[in-house]
């Protein structure tokens, strides 16, 4: 009975489980994907063929890279980390950050985070555009950017519009002397936002 009873609490769980990563996710999964996540990963799913997605609906960001992302997030905005806001942030990276774009426009991130997104991006080959405009970025972000950038090879545009950089902006600059692959860099104003 005791045995029964922590079996059937354990599958609702890992049913409830999946049902909040599909809600995640670009479309649904079928009963067989669901199956084969209780053995795998999606990241090693898709790494065997199983799971198919177009390369442009793909996110190149993994969920323990997304949680260090909103950790960090929450650091910086010295908000509490709740289950439902790290829902709501897996949301917005799987629809913000796919394909070869990395997109968080006015996304409250300031220095950890964009720590974070470094790490993140380090080894990461498939992204070539990178917008982090109208956060808070300042001198100590730049400096996390511009280690990714002095080795980063695919970020081709770079787009930092009101992300007040201050000192930042001759770090991000200086980066630039090694970086062959940018060829856009966007440092320019947003509409209504001061920084």
């Amino acid at each position: 009975g005791g045995h029964d009873a922590h079996m059937a609490s354990h599958n609702l769980s890992t049913q409830s489980a999946f049902d909040r990563t599909a809600s995640v996710l670009a479309r649904p999964l079928s009963a067989g994907l669901r199956y084969a996540a209780e053995v795998a990963d999606f990241e090693e799913l898709a790494e065997r063929g199983i799971w198919n997605v177009p390369a442009d609906e793909i996110s190149h960001i993994s969920h323990a890279e997304v949680d260090k992302i909103f950790d960090a997030k929450c650091l910086d905005q010295r908000c509490p980390v709740t289950p439902e806001r790290r829902l709501r942030f897996h949301r917005l990276m799987t629809q913000q950050c796919r394909g070869g774009w990395f997109v968080l426009r006015q996304s409250g991130l300031g220095k950890n985070s964009v720590s974070a997104i470094c790490r993140a991006l380090r080894g990461n080959d498939m992204i070539t555009h990178l917008d982090l405009s109208g956060n808070n970025i300042g001198a100590d972000g730049a400096r996390h950017l511009s280690r990714l950038l002095h080795r980063h090879e695919t970020i081709c545009v770079l787009r930092l519009q009101s992300a007040n950089l201050g000192d930042g902006t001759s770090i991000i600059v200086k980066a630039l002397e090694h970086n062959e692959t940018l060829t856009a860099l966007d440092l320019s104003g947003i509409s209504g936002v001061h920084r």
